[in-house]
């Protein structure tokens, strides 16, 4: 046994002895020696049979602690801001695409003299839709767990809320196309609550079989639209109603998944890269310029490959030898501004065209980069330019709604005399409406509509289990 009177024995270690010991000094920062306590009886911090234990130092360690938390958070409340940070950084995205969609809906795409194509349709025309079905995919793997996916009854429950999502947000789009088509707006909202249906078993693979599955979507999708519009022809409608879902079923089916303006054989590849891009860390820098790079890179590269498969490898020339009377003014309006319905089904090199919504491999995929390129952009600047990004965060986080409101007032006014006022009116209303609902209700209220009955479905059909509470000790 070691001797306490010899002092070199009290560097060998030595197992403690019961009872209680004397208490030893807390120092928190500030001068002099700490407060020593009599005793120790009680583990509980800040706490002793008499409520008094380290009483003297539980007011100023817990001031000290308050101050290093406005420098220096807890690893488990840094993780919530930058989950928060994120969040917020997609709402501005999402937010972006809207003002996007509004733009290209409203604002004329070509020069009344030249022709040629105006610079903010340029930028926006394809671009925002992709970007709004990329951030598509982002939502619904947060709605699964991101990073860790959610598994069991939790998995089940969030799968069946996507599904109710999925057929709201079906009957909600088809159910506004009954308005009507005053300006020729083509509504996204029916191919999405599909596309939300087709991510139910997306959400279930890993992140190297989503990329996949989104390359087969970009090369085969396109080939399908192809065949379909020469099997079939021009849909019946671009915007079909509920009342066509009952009525012409097959039709309406053929539509959101071939011959439409949002196919789901083609726009499934920007949902499956939202998933995937939804597993990532979204939080940390690194991911975001890697998404900036290569987004970058993806749509450079689209551009570069369809010019040389047109213009050097006899692309242009086979497609005017397969398309009779079509002339090179016409050719250069189809490469620009894409077709009204569709390309012809003359010749396969039509799928080297790249303009947007044609819905080609080079299409979609130059629109993928600019969306990833994009976002990756948006998360980095949100982090230092928050202030100035909030409005656009505000309108991103009831998207469902201002979109909705939109499509209602293109739907019954025709635009097209005077777009700068309707622009410039629209663009207006929704920040207003955004920024005071957010500050006085919250969610948009189709937002907390969709949101609220998803989640009752789903716990409906798997209820949550009630962990029995522990018996408190006496």
């Amino acid at each position: 046994m070691a001797d306490d009177s010899n002092p070199d024995t009290e560097l060998l270690p030595v197992h403690p002895r019961p009872g209680a010991r004397p208490a030893r000094s807390i120092w928190v920062g500030e001068d002099g020696p700490a407060p020593v306590e009599e005793t120790n009886a009680d583990v509980r911090p800040f706490s002793h049979g008499n409520g008094t234990q380290f009483s003297e130092v539980a007011s100023t360690y817990q001031a000290r602690h308050l101050i290093e938390t406005t420098s220096k958070k807890p690893k488990s409340q840094a993780n919530s801001h930058r989950s928060q940070t994120r969040l917020l950084g997609v709402d501005v995205a999402r937010g972006m695409a809207f003002l996007g969609m509004v733009i290209i809906h409203i604002l004329p795409g070509s020069d009344e003299n030249s022709g040629s194509p105006t610079p903010i349709w340029t930028i926006f025309s394809g671009n925002a839709a992709a970007l709004f079905a990329l951030l598509a995919g982002v939502s619904l793997e947060f709605m699964t767990g991101g990073r860790s996916p959610y598994t069991g009854d939790k998995r089940i429950r969030a799968l069946v809320s996507i599904a109710t999502r999925s057929l709201i947000l079906l009957v909600i789009g088809m159910t506004i196309n009954l308005v009507g088509e005053a300006s020729g707006v083509l509504n996204i909202l029916p191919y999405y609550g599909l596309m939300f249906f087709i991510a139910i078993p997306l959400t279930l693979f890993r992140v190297r079989w989503l990329i996949l599955i989104a390359l087969i979507f970009a090369s085969v999708g396109p080939f399908l639209v192809f065949s379909a519009y020469d099997l079939v022809g021009d849909p019946f409608t671009g915007n079909p109603t509920i009342l066509d879902l009952f009525t012409r079923p097959s039709e309406v089916f053929t539509i959101l998944t071939f011959t439409g303006a949002y196919p789901i054989v083609t726009w499934a590849l920007y949902l499956c890269v939202g998933i995937a891009l939804g597993r990532l860390s979204l939080h940390r820098e690194r991911t975001q310029v890697a998404m900036v790079i290569v987004g970058t890179v993806i749509a450079v590269f689209s551009k570069i490959t369809s010019f040389i498969l047109l213009a050097r490898q006899g692309g242009r020339e086979a497609i005017f030898d397969a398309t009779k009377d079509l002339a090179r003014a016409d050719f250069r309006d189809l490469q620009i501004f894409g077709p009204e319905s569709y390309y012809p089904t003359t010749t396969y090199w039509w799928l080297a065209v790249d303009a947007p919504h044609s819905n080609t491999p080079f299409a979609m995929t130059f629109s993928l980069g600019v969306a990833m390129a994009v976002l990756g952009l948006v998360l980095l600047l949100s982090k230092y330019l928050m202030n100035w990004l909030a409005f656009f965060a505000n309108m991103g986080s009831m998207t469902l709604t201002l979109y909705a409101m939109h499509l209602i007032l293109v739907g019954i006014v025709d635009v097209t005399p005077h777009p700068a006022f309707w622009f410039i009116a629209q663009v207006t209303f929704a920040v207003a409406f955004a920024v005071i609902w957010a500050l006085t209700v919250g969610p948009g209220p189709l937002e907390k509509l969709v949101s609220r009955a998803s989640k009752a479905v789903g716990s409906a059909f798997i209820p949550e289990r009630t962990r029995p509470q522990k018996a408190a000790r006496h």
